[in-house]
């Protein structure tokens, strides 16, 4: 039985490691490997440094040489220019209040927020 240096829990050690086991879990493991690796950067302080800074280089030119994600493709529109055309083409031939109401229709399926722009009484519609 050995004792894990880093939660003190009774353990037995692998049998291929029984000398040299002092963890007993992978979470202890990265517990002691984390506080050797700080130990060993303050013991060799401006060489840690170097290193930490010569790792963002190589990062910085690894992410400026990647071409990266598609741009945003551009909003989504509900009706069609054609589709446009075609109410505004079928709404002026009869008269203007058929133009309001299908104007409408769009707004109403576009999701739009115009307030009552698009409520309009027939009388309201004028000459």
């Amino acid at each position: 039985m050995a004792r894990c240096s880093e939660c003190r829990k009774t353990f037995t050690p692998a049998a291929s490691a029984r000398l040299t086991q002092r963890v007993c879990s992978a979470s202890c493991r990265n517990v002691r490997d984390r506080r050797q690796a700080r130990v060993r950067r303050g013991q060799d302080l401006e060489g840690a440094r170097e290193d930490e800074r010569e790792r963002q280089r190589a990062s910085r030119a690894r992410r400026r040489e990647s071409v990266g994600h598609a741009g945003a493709s551009p909003p989504k529109v509900p009706l069609s220019h054609g589709q446009i055309a075609a109410i505004v083409d079928r709404a002026l031939a009869p008269s203007r209040a058929s133009l309001v109401l299908q104007m409408g229709v769009f707004v109403r399926r576009s999701g739009l927020d115009l307030g009552n722009a698009w409520r309009l009484s027939r009388g309201s519609l004028g000459p």
